[in-house]
């Protein structure tokens, strides 16, 4: 993402992507797998261990759209970091130049 050098672009952008963040419905880090018998499997990591959890096909739209939701919260949660960080670097060049070090 190219991130621009005004603040207050950088407050739009941050303000924008925090009015995104609120969950669709339940975010759920994990995998779906097709079982061999047909049907599909969930695969999560629970205190360091890969488990597996059997999905009836009636729940597996829902199981997918938690899915896609928690990629889509981790996306945005990794585009806010960066903006604040370009936030607090354009702040200290900002302090930098007001005070006459550069």
């Amino acid at each position: 993402m190219k991130l621009p050098k005004n603040a207050t672009v950088l407050k739009n952008m941050l303000a924008a992507r925090l009015a995104q963040a609120t969950p669709n419905c339940p975010p759920l880090a994990a995998s779906l797998g097709k079982n061999a018998a047909g049907g599909s499997h969930l695969t999560l990591t629970q205190a360091g261990k890969t488990r597996t959890v059997y999905v009836p096909a009636e729940l597996k739209d829902e199981v997918q759209a938690s899915i896609l939701e928690h990629k889509r919260l981790k996306r945005l949660l990794r585009e806010m970091t960066q903006l604040q960080l370009a936030l607090v670097q354009t702040h200290c060049a900002r302090r930098k130049l007001r005070q006459g070090r550069i």
